[in-house]
C-alpha cells in the first residue's frame, strides 16, 4: 500500500487511537563496521544531493515530502527513508506563506552540519536489501513484505543512535507503521 504524505496528515488530524499493533524489537547491530557506515551515510539523507528532494516545513516539523528520499541505487544507496527535522529551540510559528517559504529556502540550503546544530533529525529507514524494483509504481522500488523499518534520531550534539526496528508484514502493519511514524515525530515537537 503506497501513503502519500497528505494520507499521512489525514491519520494524523483524526487523531487515532494508541499504537496497539506489530512487535517492536530493537534491532542489535550485526557488526560494528556494518553499523559505523549506516549511522555516517545517515547525514547524507539531510543533503539535496543525494535525496532530490526539498523539505516542507507542515505543523511545526519539516520533512521530505511524498515518499521522503528514495532509494535509486545511484545517488541514494542506503533505502527508502522519512526524514524529519524537529526545532531544537521554539517551534517556529510562521504567520504566512510567505515567511514559511523563505525559512523552507534557508534550510533547503544550509548545510548538514547547521541542519544537526539547528533541529533534532529523525529518520525511518527502510534499507535497500528489502526494496524491490517495482515499474509499476510511482516509486523507482517498493518494500517486500517482511522488512524491518529502522527508526534513528539525533541527540543534542548531533550523533545518531539506533532508536528502534519495526518488522512489517503486512499492508496493515505498513499502514500502522506509517501511523506510528507521525505519532513519534509529534511527541518530540
Amino acid at each position: 500500500m503506497i501513503v502519500t504524505h497528505y494520507s499521512f496528515l489525514l491519520i494524523l488530524f483524526i487523531g487515532c487511537s494508541n499504537f496497539t499493533g506489530f512487535e517492536q524489537n530493537l534491532d542489535k547491530p550485526k557488526s560494528p563496521a556494518n553499523n559505523n557506515l549506516k549511522l555516517n551515510y545517515l547525514d547524507s539523507l539531510l543533503s539535496l544531493d543525494v535525496c532530490r528532494n526539498q523539505f516542507i516545513y507542515n505543523e511545526g516539523v519539516f520533512y521530505y515530502p511524498d515518499y521522503g528520499c528514495i532509494y535509486d541505487s545511484t545517488n541514494q544507496k542506503i533505502g527508502n527513508a522519512h526524514v524529519f527535522l524537529i526545532p531544537k529551540s521554539k517551534t517556529p510559528d510562521f504567520s504566512n506563506e510567505q515567511e514559511t517559504l523563505l525559512e523552507e529556502e534557508r534550510l533547503n540550503s544550509s548545510s548538514v552540519e547547521k541542519i544537526k546544530q539547528d533541529f533534532q533529525a529523525i529518520v525511518f529507514l527502510v534499507e535497500s536489501k528489502f526494496l524491490h524494483r517495482a515499474y509499476e509504481s510511482e516509486r523507482l522500488f517498493n518494500p517486500v513484505f517482511p522488512y524491518k523499518e529502522l527508526c534513528f534520531m539525533t541527540n543534542e550534539e548531533g550523533h545518531w543512535k539506533l532508536e528502534n526496528s519495526y518488522e512489517i508484514n503486512s499492508s496493515e502493519e505498513e499502514g500502522e507503521m506509517n501511523r506510528l511514524m507521525w505519532e513519534k515525530v509529534n511527541k518530540l515537537k
